[in-house]
Protein backbone atom coordinates (compact mmCIF):
# COMPACT_ATOMS: atom_id res chain seq x y z
CA UNK A 1 0.00 0.00 0.00
CA UNK A 2 1.78 3.42 -0.78
CA UNK A 3 2.38 5.33 2.32
CA UNK A 4 1.07 8.97 2.57
CA UNK A 5 3.71 11.50 2.14
CA UNK A 6 3.38 15.24 2.00
CA UNK A 7 2.68 16.95 -1.29
CA UNK A 8 1.22 13.61 -2.91
CA UNK A 9 -2.62 13.23 -4.45
CA UNK A 10 -3.32 16.21 -6.29
CA UNK A 11 -0.36 18.51 -6.30
CA UNK A 12 3.20 17.74 -5.78
CA UNK A 13 3.81 20.57 -3.42
CA UNK A 14 4.72 19.93 0.24
CA UNK A 15 6.77 21.22 2.96
CA UNK A 16 6.42 24.97 3.99
CA UNK A 17 4.27 25.31 1.29
CA UNK A 18 1.29 23.12 3.55
CA UNK A 19 1.50 25.89 5.92
CA UNK A 20 -0.67 28.05 3.18
CA UNK A 21 -3.82 27.19 4.35
CA UNK A 22 -5.95 29.93 3.45
CA UNK A 23 -7.64 30.48 -0.07
CA UNK A 24 -8.38 33.91 -1.36
CA UNK A 25 -8.19 35.61 1.91
CA UNK A 26 -11.34 32.88 3.22
CA UNK A 27 -10.73 31.11 6.17
CA UNK A 28 -10.78 27.37 5.57
CA UNK A 29 -12.92 25.31 6.95
CA UNK A 30 -12.27 21.87 8.86
CA UNK A 31 -13.31 18.50 7.86
CA UNK A 32 -13.21 15.10 9.46
CA UNK A 33 -13.42 11.99 7.26
CA UNK A 34 -13.94 8.20 8.37
CA UNK A 35 -13.54 5.77 5.52
CA UNK A 36 -16.35 3.41 5.59
CA UNK A 37 -15.52 0.07 6.69
CA UNK A 38 -17.32 -2.08 3.81
CA UNK A 39 -16.01 -1.23 0.33
CA UNK A 40 -11.92 0.13 -0.82
CA UNK A 41 -12.76 3.76 0.87
CA UNK A 42 -9.60 3.58 3.34
CA UNK A 43 -7.45 2.20 -0.12
CA UNK A 44 -8.88 4.87 -1.97
CA UNK A 45 -8.48 7.58 0.52
CA UNK A 46 -4.32 6.20 1.05
CA UNK A 47 -3.02 5.43 -2.68
CA UNK A 48 -5.23 8.38 -4.34
CA UNK A 49 -6.08 10.82 -2.09
CA UNK A 50 -9.69 10.35 -2.89
CA UNK A 51 -12.50 10.85 0.08
CA UNK A 52 -15.99 9.28 -0.55
CA UNK A 53 -18.28 7.03 0.88
CA UNK A 54 -21.33 5.12 -0.64
CA UNK A 55 -24.64 7.31 -1.47
CA UNK A 56 -25.75 5.28 -3.73
CA UNK A 57 -25.02 7.87 -6.76
CA UNK A 58 -23.61 7.32 -9.51
CA UNK A 59 -23.52 10.48 -11.63
CA UNK A 60 -22.27 13.98 -12.20
CA UNK A 61 -23.17 16.30 -9.51
CA UNK A 62 -20.93 19.32 -10.88
CA UNK A 63 -24.10 20.97 -11.63
CA UNK A 64 -26.28 20.42 -8.57
CA UNK A 65 -25.44 23.54 -6.76
CA UNK A 66 -28.54 23.22 -4.14
CA UNK A 67 -29.02 20.31 -1.41
CA UNK A 68 -32.61 19.81 -3.09
CA UNK A 69 -30.90 18.82 -6.18
CA UNK A 70 -28.64 16.03 -3.97
CA UNK A 71 -31.91 15.09 -1.82
CA UNK A 72 -33.37 14.24 -5.64
CA UNK A 73 -30.17 12.78 -6.53
CA UNK A 74 -30.00 10.67 -3.53
CA UNK A 75 -33.76 9.46 -3.62
CA UNK A 76 -34.13 8.23 -6.93
CA UNK A 77 -30.45 6.46 -6.52
CA UNK A 78 -32.14 4.04 -3.19
CA UNK A 79 -35.90 4.19 -4.19
CA UNK A 80 -36.13 1.19 -0.96
CA UNK A 81 -34.47 3.39 1.56
CA UNK A 82 -36.30 4.80 5.03
CA UNK A 83 -36.82 8.61 4.68
CA UNK A 84 -34.43 9.66 7.66
CA UNK A 85 -31.50 7.55 6.00
CA UNK A 86 -32.25 9.04 2.68
CA UNK A 87 -31.63 12.61 4.55
CA UNK A 88 -28.81 11.72 5.93
CA UNK A 89 -26.80 10.49 3.12
CA UNK A 90 -28.42 13.61 1.24
CA UNK A 91 -26.88 15.45 3.77
CA UNK A 92 -23.29 14.21 4.04
CA UNK A 93 -23.00 13.88 0.29
CA UNK A 94 -23.90 17.78 -0.33
CA UNK A 95 -21.21 18.57 2.43
CA UNK A 96 -18.84 16.54 0.05
CA UNK A 97 -20.08 18.14 -3.42
CA UNK A 98 -21.00 21.45 -2.04
CA UNK A 99 -20.07 22.94 1.19
CA UNK A 100 -16.51 21.33 0.85
CA UNK A 101 -14.12 24.47 -0.85
CA UNK A 102 -10.65 24.22 -2.07
CA UNK A 103 -8.28 24.91 0.73
CA UNK A 104 -10.09 23.26 2.83
CA UNK A 105 -8.22 21.25 5.54
CA UNK A 106 -9.47 17.37 6.24
CA UNK A 107 -8.41 15.33 9.20
CA UNK A 108 -8.48 11.95 7.92
CA UNK A 109 -8.86 8.33 10.00
CA UNK A 110 -6.41 6.07 8.01
CA UNK A 111 -6.63 2.61 7.77
CA UNK A 112 -4.57 -0.21 9.48
CA UNK A 113 -2.60 1.56 12.33
CA UNK A 114 -3.80 4.26 14.82
CA UNK A 115 -3.22 7.00 12.90
CA UNK A 116 -4.35 10.64 10.82
CA UNK A 117 -3.77 11.80 7.64
CA UNK A 118 -4.16 16.01 7.10
CA UNK A 119 -4.70 16.80 3.78
CA UNK A 120 -5.95 20.05 1.28
CA UNK A 121 -9.26 19.87 -0.49
CA UNK A 122 -8.39 20.08 -4.13
CA UNK A 123 -9.53 22.29 -7.18
CA UNK A 124 -13.92 20.91 -8.45
CA UNK A 125 -15.03 17.55 -7.88
CA UNK A 126 -13.79 14.23 -8.69
CA UNK A 127 -14.82 10.48 -9.22
CA UNK A 128 -13.44 7.03 -7.94
CA UNK A 129 -13.03 3.68 -9.89
CA UNK A 130 -16.85 3.46 -9.39
CA UNK A 131 -18.31 6.52 -10.42
CA UNK A 132 -18.66 8.13 -7.19
CA UNK A 133 -18.45 12.03 -6.44
CA UNK A 134 -15.72 11.91 -4.82
CA UNK A 135 -12.99 15.23 -3.64
CA UNK A 136 -9.01 14.67 -4.14
CA UNK A 137 -6.56 15.57 -1.44
CA UNK A 138 -3.02 17.01 -1.14
CA UNK A 139 -1.36 15.33 1.91
CA UNK A 140 0.08 18.52 4.01
CA UNK A 141 2.17 16.18 5.89
CA UNK A 142 3.29 12.32 6.83
CA UNK A 143 0.78 10.64 8.90
CA UNK A 144 0.82 11.81 13.00
CA UNK A 145 0.09 9.18 15.05
CA UNK A 146 -3.16 8.91 17.18
CA UNK A 147 -1.21 9.78 20.44
CA UNK A 148 -0.22 13.23 19.01
CA UNK A 149 -4.14 14.17 18.99
CA UNK A 150 -5.10 15.73 22.76
CA UNK A 151 -8.41 13.92 23.83
CA UNK A 152 -11.00 16.52 23.33
CA UNK A 153 -10.22 16.83 19.43
CA UNK A 154 -10.31 13.04 19.83
CA UNK A 155 -14.27 13.25 20.08
CA UNK A 156 -14.99 14.37 17.15
CA UNK A 157 -13.17 11.36 15.55
CA UNK A 158 -15.97 9.22 17.58
CA UNK A 159 -18.51 10.10 14.09
CA UNK A 160 -20.90 7.15 12.69
CA UNK A 161 -20.70 9.05 9.51
CA UNK A 162 -17.89 9.42 7.15
CA UNK A 163 -17.67 13.51 6.57
CA UNK A 164 -18.23 15.71 9.76
CA UNK A 165 -17.27 19.55 10.06
CA UNK A 166 -15.39 20.25 12.94
CA UNK A 167 -16.27 23.50 14.18
CA UNK A 168 -15.05 24.06 17.75
CA UNK A 169 -12.86 27.55 18.47
CA UNK A 170 -9.17 26.78 17.32
CA UNK A 171 -9.28 24.20 15.26
CA UNK A 172 -7.24 25.81 12.55
CA UNK A 173 -4.54 26.90 14.23
CA UNK A 174 -4.90 23.06 16.04
CA UNK A 175 -4.73 21.62 12.74
CA UNK A 176 -1.78 24.32 11.85
CA UNK A 177 0.15 23.22 14.52
CA UNK A 178 -0.55 19.51 14.26
CA UNK A 179 0.85 20.36 10.24
CA UNK A 180 4.04 22.15 11.34
CA UNK A 181 5.50 20.17 14.28
CA UNK A 182 3.02 16.79 14.41
CA UNK A 183 1.53 17.78 17.71
CA UNK A 184 -1.44 19.25 18.90
CA UNK A 185 -0.95 22.30 20.49
CA UNK A 186 -4.62 22.18 21.97
CA UNK A 187 -6.72 25.34 22.64
CA UNK A 188 -4.48 27.76 23.59
CA UNK A 189 -7.13 30.67 24.00
CA UNK A 190 -6.80 34.44 23.27
CA UNK A 191 -3.48 35.69 24.05
CA UNK A 192 -2.23 38.43 26.40
CA UNK A 193 -1.50 41.34 23.29
CA UNK A 194 -2.96 45.03 23.18
CA UNK A 195 -5.15 47.33 24.81
CA UNK A 196 -7.58 45.81 27.74
CA UNK A 197 -8.79 46.39 30.95
CA UNK A 198 -6.90 44.27 33.47
CA UNK A 199 -10.42 42.14 34.17
CA UNK A 200 -10.21 41.16 30.38
CA UNK A 201 -6.62 40.44 30.56
CA UNK A 202 -7.07 38.19 33.86
CA UNK A 203 -10.26 36.46 32.24
CA UNK A 204 -8.69 35.90 28.97
CA UNK A 205 -5.35 34.25 30.50
CA UNK A 206 -7.49 32.47 33.33
CA UNK A 207 -9.89 31.18 30.30
CA UNK A 208 -6.67 30.12 28.64
CA UNK A 209 -5.46 27.79 31.05
CA UNK A 210 -8.72 26.44 31.82
CA UNK A 211 -9.26 25.33 28.45
CA UNK A 212 -6.16 23.55 28.43
CA UNK A 213 -6.91 21.76 31.60
CA UNK A 214 -9.77 20.86 30.17
CA UNK A 215 -8.56 19.35 26.69
CA UNK A 216 -5.52 17.55 28.18
CA UNK A 217 -7.21 16.08 31.19
CA UNK A 218 -10.19 14.03 29.90
CA UNK A 219 -11.70 10.52 30.98
CA UNK A 220 -8.61 8.69 33.18
CA UNK A 221 -6.24 11.54 33.07
CA UNK A 222 -8.86 13.37 35.13
CA UNK A 223 -8.86 11.21 37.72
CA UNK A 224 -5.38 11.61 37.56
CA UNK A 225 -5.02 15.00 37.95
CA UNK A 226 -7.54 15.20 41.21
CA UNK A 227 -5.85 12.46 42.72
CA UNK A 228 -2.30 14.77 42.21
CA UNK A 229 -4.63 17.79 43.50
CA UNK A 230 -5.90 15.76 46.52
CA UNK A 231 -2.43 14.84 47.32
CA UNK A 232 -0.95 18.02 47.28
CA UNK A 233 -3.38 18.97 49.91
CA UNK A 234 -1.64 16.52 52.48
CA UNK A 235 -3.80 13.33 51.34
CA UNK A 236 -3.12 9.42 50.49
CA UNK A 237 -4.77 8.86 47.36
CA UNK A 238 -5.67 5.37 45.18
CA UNK A 239 -7.10 6.37 42.06
CA UNK A 240 -8.57 3.21 40.28
CA UNK A 241 -7.44 1.50 36.84
CA UNK A 242 -9.38 2.77 33.60
CA UNK A 243 -12.51 0.62 32.96
CA UNK A 244 -15.79 -0.16 34.92
CA UNK A 245 -15.19 1.32 38.59
CA UNK A 246 -18.69 0.83 39.76
CA UNK A 247 -19.10 4.20 40.88
CA UNK A 248 -15.76 4.92 42.89
CA UNK A 249 -12.90 6.24 40.75
CA UNK A 250 -10.71 6.94 43.83
CA UNK A 251 -10.18 6.77 47.63
CA UNK A 252 -8.39 9.05 49.73
CA UNK A 253 -7.67 9.56 53.77
CA UNK A 254 -5.25 10.49 55.94
CA UNK A 255 -2.38 9.16 57.63
CA UNK A 256 0.42 7.53 55.20
CA UNK A 257 -2.16 4.75 54.66
CA UNK A 258 -5.26 6.98 53.86
CA UNK A 259 -7.13 5.12 56.54
CA UNK A 260 -7.07 8.49 58.55
CA UNK A 261 -10.39 10.93 58.67
CA UNK A 262 -10.89 12.83 56.18
CA UNK A 263 -11.39 9.15 53.80
CA UNK A 264 -13.06 9.99 50.71
CA UNK A 265 -14.67 8.60 48.10
CA UNK A 266 -14.86 9.99 44.80
CA UNK A 267 -16.22 9.80 40.70
CA UNK A 268 -14.65 11.69 38.28
CA UNK A 269 -16.54 12.46 34.93
CA UNK A 270 -14.35 14.82 32.01
CA UNK A 271 -15.01 16.77 29.07
CA UNK A 272 -18.59 17.35 28.04
CA UNK A 273 -20.18 14.43 30.24
CA UNK A 274 -22.91 16.22 32.85
CA UNK A 275 -23.14 13.98 35.84
CA UNK A 276 -26.88 13.39 36.61
CA UNK A 277 -28.83 11.87 39.51
CA UNK A 278 -27.82 8.38 38.55
CA UNK A 279 -24.09 8.65 38.87
CA UNK A 280 -24.32 10.95 42.22
CA UNK A 281 -26.91 8.61 43.96
CA UNK A 282 -24.06 5.40 43.08
CA UNK A 283 -21.24 8.11 45.11
CA UNK A 284 -24.00 8.12 47.93
CA UNK A 285 -24.30 4.87 48.25
CA UNK A 286 -20.78 3.76 48.23
CA UNK A 287 -19.94 6.45 50.32
CA UNK A 288 -22.63 5.02 52.97
CA UNK A 289 -21.66 1.47 52.29
CA UNK A 290 -17.51 1.99 52.32
CA UNK A 291 -17.87 3.56 55.83
CA UNK A 292 -16.08 6.75 54.30
CA UNK A 293 -16.53 10.27 55.65
CA UNK A 294 -17.38 12.05 52.57
CA UNK A 295 -17.72 11.42 49.08
CA UNK A 296 -16.39 13.61 46.12
CA UNK A 297 -17.92 14.07 43.18
CA UNK A 298 -15.53 15.81 40.19
CA UNK A 299 -17.61 16.55 37.34
CA UNK A 300 -15.97 19.06 34.67
CA UNK A 301 -19.12 20.03 33.08
CA UNK A 302 -20.57 20.46 35.92
CA UNK A 303 -24.12 18.86 37.43
CA UNK A 304 -27.42 18.57 36.36
CA UNK A 305 -30.73 20.94 38.10
CA UNK A 306 -31.37 17.50 39.95
CA UNK A 307 -27.94 16.16 40.85
CA UNK A 308 -27.07 19.29 42.34
CA UNK A 309 -30.09 19.45 44.58
CA UNK A 310 -29.44 16.31 45.70
CA UNK A 311 -25.77 17.51 46.19
CA UNK A 312 -27.19 20.63 48.30
CA UNK A 313 -29.37 18.44 50.67
CA UNK A 314 -25.88 16.18 51.54
CA UNK A 315 -24.37 19.13 53.28
CA UNK A 316 -20.78 18.40 54.75
CA UNK A 317 -20.86 14.66 53.63
CA UNK A 318 -20.56 15.53 50.02
CA UNK A 319 -18.26 17.82 48.10
CA UNK A 320 -18.67 19.29 44.30
CA UNK A 321 -15.23 19.98 42.04
CA UNK A 322 -16.60 21.86 38.23
CA UNK A 323 -14.16 23.14 36.17
CA UNK A 324 -14.06 26.60 38.01
CA UNK A 325 -13.27 24.77 40.88
CA UNK A 326 -10.41 22.68 39.79
CA UNK A 327 -8.99 26.17 37.65
CA UNK A 328 -8.58 27.61 40.91
CA UNK A 329 -7.14 24.45 42.71
CA UNK A 330 -4.82 24.06 40.29
CA UNK A 331 -3.53 27.59 40.27
CA UNK A 332 -3.38 27.35 43.96
CA UNK A 333 -1.45 23.88 44.27
CA UNK A 334 0.39 24.25 41.15
CA UNK A 335 3.86 24.23 42.83
CA UNK A 336 3.19 21.15 44.64
CA UNK A 337 1.83 19.45 41.58
CA UNK A 338 4.35 16.62 39.88
CA UNK A 339 5.88 17.35 37.07
CA UNK A 340 4.10 15.10 35.19
CA UNK A 341 1.24 16.92 35.78
CA UNK A 342 2.47 20.51 34.91
CA UNK A 343 4.06 19.78 32.05
CA UNK A 344 0.88 18.01 30.22
CA UNK A 345 -0.72 21.67 30.76
CA UNK A 346 1.85 23.19 29.07
CA UNK A 347 0.68 27.17 29.87
CA UNK A 348 2.36 29.48 31.78
CA UNK A 349 0.72 30.82 34.20
CA UNK A 350 3.38 33.46 35.82
CA UNK A 351 1.43 35.90 33.90
CA UNK A 352 -1.69 35.29 35.55
CA UNK A 353 0.22 35.55 38.72
CA UNK A 354 1.92 38.59 38.11
CA UNK A 355 -1.87 40.43 36.95
CA UNK A 356 -2.80 38.95 40.49
CA UNK A 357 -0.51 40.70 42.35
Amino acid sequence: MMQIRAGTAADPAGGDAALEVSTRGVTPRVWYFRPQRDGDFGRLLMEGGLITAEFGVRADLSEHYEPGQILDAVTEANPHEARSRIRSMSTQLNALVNEMQPGDLVLCALPGAPRFGIGQVGPGLAEDPDGRPARSLRWLRDPIPRDAVLSDLLTVTGSYVPITEVTRPGILDRLRGLIRDGRDPGPTGPLLTGPASLEALIAAETARIRDRIGAVFTGHAMAELTGALLRAQGLTVQVGTPGPDGGVDLIAGGGPLGLAPPRLVGQVKSGLQVAGDETLQALIGNLHGSGADAALIVSWSGLTRQARARAQGMGFRLRVWDAEEILRLYLDLQDRLPDGIRSRVRVETRALHRLLD
